[in-house]
């Protein structure tokens, strides 16, 4: 399978990990796609990320998140199919430190569109490439979770123990930024 640019899309799988199987995929420009998978699906093509830089660096730096070792992804990214919006929300995405929340409405705010918190949301909804683009880190204003990578409870679930792995404190359904007072708020 090629992408866009001519280049040879890469794909290698990672199980057991603390949200389950995750599938990875590069093109020539960086990680493409992260997904998460039904475990014991049937994944096309093996696993051999040991041909691909990008492919062997993004399992590293996975793993040594998924430990606690890792804060901060340096991963190269091809965010080439998103729109200007999404590209504008990502940025402020990849703003929230690690541990640290935001809601869907600090980003429209930050953003310049305060009113934008649904189109924010549909941004999120849209991220091809979650854990490293921690949309996890996004919450309602009230504090509860809100949805991920479609709302299932399985994916919600995965959100929860995203936030727990940083430290942030779940209880119920509400977050509790354990790091920081409030919910964050970005420089325009």
């Amino acid at each position: 399978m090629n992408d866009r640019e001519g280049g040879q899309i890469h794909g290698a799988t990672i199980r057991d990990t603390p949200v389950g199987t995750i599938r990875i995929w590069t093109g020539a420009n960086g990680i493409k796609k992260l997904s998460f998978e039904k475990d014991g699906s049937q994944l096309a093509g093996p696993p051999n990320p040991t041909d691909n830089k990008v492919l062997r660096e993004a399992i590293e730096q996975l793993e040594l998140y998924f430990s606690g070792k890792l804060r901060d992804f340096n991963l190269r990214l091809d965010l080439s199919s998103r729109t200007r919006f999404q590209l504008r929300v990502i940025e402020q995405l990849r703003n929230i430190p690690y541990g640290h929340l935001a809601s869907y409405k600090d980003i429209a705010e930050a953003l310049g569109e305060p009113q934008a918190s649904r189109s924010v949301g549909q941004a999120l909804k849209a991220n091809p490439i979650p854990v490293i683009l921690p949309c996890h880190r996004v919450i309602r204003s009230d504090g509860t979770l809100g949805g991920y990578a479609g709302n299932s409870t399985e994916n919600l679930q995965r959100k929860t123990t995203l936030l727990e792995i940083e430290g942030v404190e779940i209880t119920g359904k509400a977050t509790t930024d354990t790091i920081q007072e409030g919910i964050l708020s970005f420089p325009l």
